[in-house]
């Protein structure tokens, strides 16, 4: 089942507000196991709203919409980790329920970010 395959690794940063001039600030990166896979769409949920997005992730925990997610396990990362590249941010975060609703599905939608770390705090 895809959604217990998740053998990949990914490091997230969650939302943390905003500094006092409007810029993004996070909290410090967490290393999770999940599926990744590269996608160039769009998402139609209604014909007038349309949202392109870069790559789709399955979770095995609830994310918050606009966290900061990077490909690859924390071991890799570089240092200082503000150097870091190759980041995407989650614009939709969609969690479904099996029959019994028992168990869920958890993917992210994520739109590629600027190559610079927001604030950590």
């Amino acid at each position: 089942m895809e959604s217990s395959d998740r053998n990949q690794f990914g490091v997230m940063w969650a939302p943390a507000g905003h500094t006092r001039t409007g810029d993004k600030k996070v909290s410090a990166g967490v290393e999770l196991g999940l599926r990744w896979e590269d996608a160039t769409e769009t998402n139609r949920p209604n014909k007038s709203d349309e949202e392109q997005f870069d790559a789709m992730i399955v979770v095995g925990q609830d994310i918050l919409v606009g966290s900061i997610f990077w490909k690859g396990k924390s071991d890799d990362l570089p240092s200082p980790v503000t150097d870091v590249t190759n980041l995407y941010e989650v614009i939709i975060f969609r969690k479904i329920p099996d029959v019994k609703g028992r168990n869920f599905r958890r993917t992210c939608l994520l739109k590629k970010w600027s190559d610079t770390l927001p604030t950590i705090v």
